[in-house]
Protein backbone atom coordinates (compact mmCIF):
# COMPACT_ATOMS: atom_id res chain seq x y z
CA UNK A 1 0.00 0.00 0.00
CA UNK A 2 1.38 3.67 -1.21
CA UNK A 3 1.50 6.62 1.41
CA UNK A 4 -0.93 9.47 -0.23
CA UNK A 5 1.33 12.26 -0.42
CA UNK A 6 -0.38 15.91 -0.38
CA UNK A 7 1.67 19.04 -0.89
CA UNK A 8 1.00 21.57 2.44
CA UNK A 9 -1.20 24.29 2.09
CA UNK A 10 1.56 26.65 3.59
CA UNK A 11 5.09 26.38 4.04
CA UNK A 12 7.64 28.93 5.58
CA UNK A 13 11.17 28.76 4.97
CA UNK A 14 13.76 27.01 6.79
CA UNK A 15 11.02 25.45 9.40
CA UNK A 16 10.03 21.91 9.08
CA UNK A 17 6.36 21.40 8.13
CA UNK A 18 5.09 19.39 11.12
CA UNK A 19 6.75 22.68 14.07
CA UNK A 20 4.65 24.65 11.70
CA UNK A 21 1.28 22.91 12.27
CA UNK A 22 2.09 22.46 15.77
CA UNK A 23 2.52 26.23 15.96
CA UNK A 24 -1.09 26.55 14.38
CA UNK A 25 -2.38 23.58 17.07
CA UNK A 26 -0.96 26.36 19.67
CA UNK A 27 -2.13 29.09 18.05
CA UNK A 28 -5.71 27.26 17.82
CA UNK A 29 -5.64 26.38 21.83
CA UNK A 30 -4.85 29.64 22.95
CA UNK A 31 -7.38 31.60 20.62
CA UNK A 32 -10.44 29.08 22.24
CA UNK A 33 -9.19 29.66 25.43
CA UNK A 34 -8.95 33.18 24.94
CA UNK A 35 -12.32 33.58 23.47
CA UNK A 36 -14.11 31.13 26.29
CA UNK A 37 -12.38 33.55 28.92
CA UNK A 38 -13.33 36.36 27.45
CA UNK A 39 -16.66 36.98 29.40
CA UNK A 40 -16.95 34.51 31.66
CA UNK A 41 -20.50 34.25 33.35
CA UNK A 42 -21.93 31.88 36.87
CA UNK A 43 -23.87 29.68 34.27
CA UNK A 44 -21.85 29.08 30.95
CA UNK A 45 -22.65 29.20 27.81
CA UNK A 46 -20.81 27.90 24.56
CA UNK A 47 -17.22 27.03 24.13
CA UNK A 48 -16.78 28.00 27.93
CA UNK A 49 -19.33 25.81 28.57
CA UNK A 50 -17.42 23.06 26.65
CA UNK A 51 -13.95 23.99 28.38
CA UNK A 52 -15.61 23.85 31.64
CA UNK A 53 -16.94 20.51 31.21
CA UNK A 54 -13.80 19.18 29.78
CA UNK A 55 -12.18 20.52 32.80
CA UNK A 56 -14.77 19.09 35.24
CA UNK A 57 -13.61 15.58 33.80
CA UNK A 58 -10.06 16.04 34.05
CA UNK A 59 -10.22 17.24 37.94
CA UNK A 60 -12.71 14.33 38.77
CA UNK A 61 -10.26 12.14 36.63
CA UNK A 62 -7.55 13.42 38.60
CA UNK A 63 -9.51 12.83 42.22
CA UNK A 64 -10.08 9.03 41.46
CA UNK A 65 -6.65 8.17 39.61
CA UNK A 66 -4.42 10.36 42.30
CA UNK A 67 -6.14 11.56 44.95
CA UNK A 68 -7.32 15.62 46.17
CA UNK A 69 -3.20 15.73 46.24
CA UNK A 70 -2.82 15.44 42.26
CA UNK A 71 -4.87 18.72 42.03
CA UNK A 72 -1.88 20.56 41.78
CA UNK A 73 -1.29 19.14 37.82
CA UNK A 74 -4.20 19.82 36.68
CA UNK A 75 -3.30 22.88 35.12
CA UNK A 76 -0.90 21.08 32.81
CA UNK A 77 -3.02 18.23 32.08
CA UNK A 78 -5.57 19.28 29.96
CA UNK A 79 -3.42 21.72 28.24
CA UNK A 80 -1.14 18.75 27.58
CA UNK A 81 -4.27 16.26 26.42
CA UNK A 82 -5.84 19.07 24.03
CA UNK A 83 -2.59 19.84 22.69
CA UNK A 84 -2.11 16.03 21.84
CA UNK A 85 -5.87 15.28 20.59
CA UNK A 86 -6.00 18.71 18.11
CA UNK A 87 -2.74 17.30 17.10
CA UNK A 88 -4.01 13.67 16.40
CA UNK A 89 -7.13 15.11 14.92
CA UNK A 90 -5.47 17.36 12.51
CA UNK A 91 -3.26 14.00 11.14
CA UNK A 92 -6.86 12.78 10.33
CA UNK A 93 -7.70 15.51 7.46
CA UNK A 94 -5.71 15.78 4.59
CA UNK A 95 -5.46 19.46 4.53
CA UNK A 96 -2.74 19.31 7.42
CA UNK A 97 -0.25 17.16 6.11
CA UNK A 98 2.48 15.63 8.91
CA UNK A 99 5.12 12.93 8.21
CA UNK A 100 4.06 9.83 8.46
CA UNK A 101 4.27 7.92 11.37
CA UNK A 102 6.81 5.14 11.54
Amino acid sequence: MEVIEHPPIFRLPGIPDHVTYTWLVMIILVAAAFVASRRTALVPRGLQNLLEVALTQFQSMIDEVIGPEGRHYLPSSPRSAFSCWLGTCSRSYPVWPFPPAT
